[in-house]
């Protein structure tokens, strides 16, 4: 019997990531589960397997705020999988780089993230809601 490696996998149910190796030739899996309570593994026929999990690959990984907060520190855009909006996404925007003008003067804007809206427009001053903070579902973009 052939040996099948354990691969990382995202649980598109809760969008979690899991550990599966399959088990033998006709797909069966058993896929390892971490939660705040415990480890826990599960079998699943390939069908079910197929139709719930999907392999994580460069191209489909996610991350969490920290993660995401150091992509945008490196000049990299973020966006949430589960935003609503089309191609909407978040940068950093640096002094300089946007300037207010009035009748009192010129003035430099402070460091702040910047959200590309659904609407194709700029918006300074976006700040993540507890939901966005705490989710693990944020795509690094270059």
């Amino acid at each position: 019997m052939s040996e099948y490696k354990s691969k990382k996998y995202k649980d598109n149910e809760d969008n979690t990531e899991v550990i599966a190796k399959q088990l033998d030739k006709e797909g069966s899996f058993v896929v390892t589960k971490t939660a705040r309570h415990g480890t826990y593994q599960y079998i699943f026929l390939n069908k079910e397997f197929q139709s719930r999990f999907s392999l994580i690959t460069e191209e489909n990984k996610t991350y969490d705020f920290s993660d995401a907060l150091r992509a945008l520190e490196q000049g990299k855009r973020i966006h949430r999988l589960n935003w609503n909006g089309n191609n909407q996404w978040v940068i950093l925007i640096n002094p300089g780089n946007a300037m207010h003008t009035s009748t009192e003067g010129s003035f430099d804007m402070q460091k702040c993230f910047g959200l590309k809206n659904a609407q194709n427009k700029m918006q300074p001053g976006w700040i993540p809601s507890t939901g966005d903070l705490l989710a693990k579902d944020w795509v690094i973009k270059e």
